[in-house]
């Protein structure tokens, strides 16, 4: 495999990836305001029992570990970013494909856990 080869199979593989990362942090977005809002539904309709804060505990959890998830993928695809353009240009590609956009979304998504998490600590303690 010549050098030319090598470049474009790792050009593909960060677009890939890139690709595959954006899906799995829309589907685990998906899935955990899915749970918490499941969650919270029930809360809300039995918020008279004297155990139902402990229900809450566990969308806190997962708030918690997805925002330190997107935050450190965030951080660290901005690595792919720069790979992905030295690639593109090494390959003498006039457009490259704008792979910020994923950092973008990660950061957000962490900043949203974050969020979230402090309303379900609040409602923990003071409801």
């Amino acid at each position: 495999m010549d050098d030319k080869q090598l470049l474009w199979k790792e050009y593909e593989l960060n677009i890939t990836t890139y690709r595959g990362h954006l899906e799995l942090a829309l589907k685990i977005n998906i899935f955990y305001y899915a749970i918490t809002g499941a969650i919270l539904t029930y809360y809300f309709a039995h918020d008279d029992q004297p155990l139902i804060r402990l229900a809450l505990v566990f969308p806190l959890a997962m708030s918690v570990c997805f925002a330190f998830l997107f935050g450190v993928g965030a951080y660290l695809s901005k690595n792919t970013r720069r790979d992905t353009r030295e690639l593109g240009a090494q390959l003498g590609f006039k457009v490259i494909p704008e792979l910020g956009i994923l950092t973008l979304f990660l950061a957000i998504f962490a900043a949203l856990m974050l969020l979230v998490s402090a309303g379900l600590f609040l409602l923990i303690l003071f409801n």
